[in-house]
């Protein structure tokens, strides 16, 4: 791209009109005179629409990240299982969570309980050979406070209605305290009788 301005320059007269040159050169000093300017911008325009490209698959490739989260039905849970369009964990690639310590993940799924629930407990544990061990502080604590309606904007809570759309919505702390290990997450939410949705997800912890 090549961008041509004119600038107009006005030559004044200045000193003494008692030159020896010619009148016919006076006059043409005191003519306008135009300076042309032309700017070559066509590299730089080219770097920025590839920078720009560039820039566009890669948060096109980290949204596909945060939001793709194949998870597994729980073997032992009736809900019914989920799909990767329904949850989504942050640094959750594909294939494995990858949780670093002193770090916080977010989670949200839906959740669209086949009866109603008036309550909500969360199950949150971490599988380690087999054996699983509760995440201190959500082990056992209510999730009703982190219902939301379906488009995930208002905060309904319990209780919940069979068939209703529901948008589950929360944290949590990846404590320096954690091994780094290999461990299966499982995640689910219900009560007494049984979860209104459950899941489990592979996933590493780092320091």
């Amino acid at each position: 791209m090549r961008l041509r301005f004119q600038l107009p320059i006005a030559v004044s007269r200045t000193g003494s009109t008692s030159s020896a040159a010619p009148r016919k050169k006076v006059n043409q000093q005191l003519k306008l005179t135009t300076i042309a300017v032309e700017i070559e911008t066509s590299q730089s325009t080219s770097s920025k629409m590839k920078l720009n490209s560039g820039l566009f698959v890669i948060c096109a490739a980290l949204l596909g990240c945060a939001t793709a989260t194949e998870v597994r039905p729980c073997p032992k849970s009736k809900s019914k299982a989920l799909s990767s369009s329904e949850v989504s964990i942050s640094n959750c690639p594909k294939n494995r969570c990858i949780l670093k310590r002193n770090t916080e993940a977010s989670i949200m799924m839906k959740i669209r309980p086949e009866r109603d629930f008036q309550e909500l407990t969360s199950d949150i544990q971490g599988i380690i050979l087999d054996v699983p061990l509760p995440f201190p502080g959500y082990y056992g604590t209510s999730a009703c406070p982190h219902i939301y309606d379906e488009a995930g904007e208002k905060k309904v809570g319990c209780p919940l209605k069979a068939g209703e759309t529901y948008t589950y919505k929360n944290s949590f702390k990846i404590l320096p305290v954690y091994p780094t290990v290999s461990l299966e997450i499982h995640w689910g939410l219900g009560d007494k009788q049984g979860d209104a949705a459950c899941f489990q997800v592979p996933a590493k912890i780092k320091a």
